[in-house]
């Protein structure tokens, strides 16, 4: 009498390339969604500057001079730290340090610097905008495909 019995589960090779099939895929798509995650972070430190520089613009006009720290323009400190959520947060959580740079009673630059794991953002690295509106970005993008 012959027992016929039915094959059930996967074998060894057929559960090997499935695993190899999903870390090809991940190894593609982990460094695509990597690179989203920093631009969209990029964007909530280019929101801040913006808002920054609207303050800037603001206590010109109440004052007939530019603020030299952050702190004049009503934030909590000298430093603005943008977490991934694009709110003040902890240096621990920041992605960007937002602080202004070569203030004087006509002009100001604010930077925002990357920080922690942004600073794999090689691409736009520090944001840079200027009392004139001029936007400068260190990295290897023009100013233009970074802003």
């Amino acid at each position: 009498m012959k027992i016929n019995r039915k094959r059930c589960g996967f074998s060894l090779t057929e559960l090997l390339i499935a695993l190899v099939i999903i870390g090809i895929l991940s190894s593609i798509a982990l460094p695509s969604y990597q690179a989203n995650v920093r631009k969209t972070y990029r964007q909530s430190a280019k929101a801040v500057l913006l808002q920054v520089v609207l303050r800037q613009d603001q206590f010109m006009a109440n004052n007939k001079t530019y603020a030299t720290t952050l702190s004049g323009l009503g934030y909590d400190n000298n430093s603005y730290y943008v977490d991934e959520n694009g709110d003040y947060s902890t240096a621990a959580d920041a992605v960007y340090l937002v602080e202004i740079d070569n203030a004087a009673a006509t002009s100001f630059d604010v930077n925002a610097t990357p920080q922690n794991t942004q600073v794999k953002d090689t691409l736009c690295s520090i944001l840079t905008i200027s009392s004139t509106g001029v936007k400068t970005v260190s990295g290897s993008l023009e100013a233009s495909e970074c802003w």
